[in-house]
């Protein structure tokens, strides 16, 4: 039950009250993911991807699309450009990142020039390095598009969150439970997460107080989690 856990805000807010200061073991999980039988329990020991997520904005001038075309900066074009050069950009990277553009927003009606766009976007990355990478390459995109079209280009990090894995220890302790529980067949030791995860931020401050942390997958039939 984080609060936040959505877009990889939350975690931040926790660890900067110190409730995690003192912790000798952290035991996190989510349903569904990678187990969708019921009664299944997976251990995630890594795959874990850093991301981050941001919000794109493009400032134009509206104008009437008959009358003043002239007069107008298109807000609404650039944003379109930018999708189609940023997937033309990421198809060039290494597997070990991902992209989405996941929302557009702009005009207001069809006879007018829009003047804004919104858009929320997020990388992910195998490391905070490839990541990182990848969200300063989609920014730069973003100017340059913004540069052609005579509009302007703010981008704003909603959240985000780094790599991490979970302690062997605690993920054989799981086991031994599962065990006792009559579900050890159902026990996977070492699954892979491959998404990321805003309690991973509260998983490496408890390992770098020198506490210990794991993360856990637990089964579900749910169509959607």
């Amino acid at each position: 039950f984080q609060p936040a856990e959505e877009g990889c805000k939350g975690a931040k807010s926790v660890v900067a009250k110190g409730w995690l200061d003192d912790v000798d073991e952290f035991y996190s999980g989510h349903i569904g993911i990678g187990c969708r039988e019921l009664g299944q329990i997976g251990a995630c020991m890594r795959g874990f991807l850093a991301s981050t997520k941001l919000n794109i904005y493009f400032h134009g001038r509206a104008a009437h699309a008959a009358n003043a075309p002239e007069q107008g900066r298109n807000a609404l074009l650039a944003a379109a450009d930018f999708i189609v050069r940023v997937y033309a950009f990421y198809k060039t990277c290494s597997e070990d990142t991902r992209m989405n553009v996941g929302r557009l927003i702009s005009g207001s009606a069809r006879n007018i020039i829009a003047d804004e766009a919104y858009l929320e976007v997020e990388t992910r990355g195998q490391t905070s390095k490839s990541n990182q990478s990848l969200y300063e390459n989609i920014s730069r995109i973003a100017k340059e598009t913004a540069d052609v079209y005579g509009v302007t280009c703010e981008i704003i990090t909603v959240g985000d969150v780094g790599t991490g894995k979970s302690d062997r220890e605690l993920a054989v302790c799981g086991y031994d439970i599962a065990c006792d529980m009559g579900i050890g067949e159902k026990y996977k030791k070492d699954a892979v997460f491959n998404a990321s995860e805003d309690v991973v931020t509260m998983m490496n401050h408890v390992q770098n107080c020198g506490g210990k942390a794991a993360y856990f997958m637990f089964g579900t039939k749910l169509a959607a989690e």
